[in-house]
């Protein structure tokens, strides 16, 4: 699943907020849930399956974090635009199905 990062969020996102920041604010628009990210993983609730997973970053989404941040090695480089794939693997799921309230 192709998650596809604009310049609309990057003005929105807040650096080093993990449930803020440009990637969060495109999944959420895409309906996922409970969306954190953070320095080496991304953590959500799939709007398909309605369970928590935990991946690691590919490695354009954990370039792209760093550059946001501002981490130090990066710190020249402005945050641009990009897209990657959300790869869902049946062994990174972490809990319990999420259910709305009834």
């Amino acid at each position: 699943m192709k998650v596809k990062v604009t310049s609309d969020h990057i003005g929105s996102g807040t650096q080093r907020d993990d449930t803020c920041c440009p990637i969060a604010l495109a999944m959420i628009e895409m309906g996922f849930s409970d969306v954190e990210v953070g320095t080496s993983t991304v953590k959500f609730v799939c709007p398909d399956t309605g369970k928590v997973y935990e991946v690691p970053h590919s490695a354009k989404s954990a370039h792209f974090v760093a550059k946001f941040d501002g981490d130090d090695d990066y710190a020249s480089e402005p945050a641009e635009p990009f897209e990657f794939d959300l790869e869902l693997a049946l062994n990174m799921h972490v809990g319990p199905e999420v259910k709305p309230n009834e």
